[in-house]
């Protein structure tokens, strides 16, 4: 008897975690897949650049195949995003692309970097299990809170809340405590609020 060999399901996008200053590094998780055959998977990477991060002009990074890649100076006023691929070993390929990055930017020895906006950044990993690490940008000081909220909008965890001073800020939670499933976390300060969802894995 012949079974029918089905292509792997992507069922959450891949995400790029990373910062997007020329020099640094960018990461790119494989997301999350299933097997209707229950085949394991393998992953392949390729990396783009794009103008506007709207996908009309799309240019493959050539070289670029694993699953981070440095920022260069060709890459400067660009946006970057990943494409992994899912193979099962019996024919059935998929490939899915990554969310964009911000648009990268170059800094000079002695330049700091200016954040002119709130910005909440994809948690890494994601999905994650029981450890996960949350950075925010702040342009100015000022009272800030970050919270988690399950499906039925119920706070589960209090991540950071106090005076922050502006600049860039890196929070580690843990979730331990926390059943498997899709979370929200949510970032409030001066008016402005700002959410990502994320996965717990265990």
């Amino acid at each position: 008897m012949t079974i029918l060999n089905i292509d792997p399901v992507n069922t959450t996008a891949p995400q790029l975690s990373g910062t997007t200053v020329e020099g640094d590094i960018l990461n790119v998780d494989n997301g999350v897949w299933t097997d209707a055959n229950g085949d394991v998977l393998t992953f392949t990477y390729a990396w783009y650049t794009d103008s506007d991060n709207q996908g009309n002009d799309g240019t493959e990074i050539a070289n670029a195949t694993d699953n981070t890649y440095t920022l260069t100076s060709a890459d400067v006023d660009q946006y970057i995003y990943a494409m992994v691929t899912a193979d099962d070993g019996n024919g059935g390929s998929v490939g899915v692309s990554s969310n964009y990055s911000t648009q990268v930017t170059t800094l000079g020895i002695g330049d700091e970097i200016i954040i002119t906006e709130y910005s909440l950044s994809q948690n890494y990993p994601n999905p994650f299990n029981p450890v996960t690490e949350i950075t925010f940008a702040l342009p100015i000081a000022g009272n800030i809170s970050l919270r988690v909220f399950n499906m039925l909008a119920q706070e589960v965890a209090l991540i950071a809340s106090g005076n922050y001073p502006a600049g860039l800020h890196t929070i580690s939670f843990n979730a331990v405590e926390l059943p498997s499933g899709i979370y929200f976390y949510t970032l409030t300060g001066s008016g402005v609020t700002v959410t990502r969802k994320m996965i717990l894995m265990k």
